[in-house]
């Protein structure tokens, strides 16, 4: 499950958590256990900028900051596909040579 924004300014942010993922059962919010801290690594947030190649279908993200640290200031290329109200991003997976696709739907 997540959320999508862009802007006509070029700016962008995606939030995307493991569906059904429970809040943090600890007292204190500082502690968490070894499956919620699972749970959060299954979690992602980032933002920044991004450009779009509407000829040959490619969406560039340029990312400012990301809650996992290997993302940060990084650049993802994907693929991009429309439909109706509908933007679906292939993108290939980092180290297993596999593809990654999510479907996003407009919320009017």
């Amino acid at each position: 499950m997540g959320y999508m924004t862009i802007s006509s300014k070029g700016r962008f942010s995606i939030q995307i958590s493991r569906f059904g993922a429970s809040s943090s059962a600890s007292d204190n919010g500082v502690t968490t256990s070894a499956d919620e801290h699972k749970a959060a690594m299954q979690s992602s947030s980032y933002f920044g900028t991004y450009g779009l190649d509407e000829k040959q279908r490619i969406l560039a993200l340029h990312i400012e900051a990301d809650t996992i640290p290997t993302g940060e200031t990084a650049e993802r290329k994907t693929a991009i596909a429309f439909s109706s109200d509908e933007l679906t991003i292939t993108e290939q997976t980092a180290g297993t040579g596999g593809t990654t696709k999510n479907v996003w739907k407009r919320i009017k």
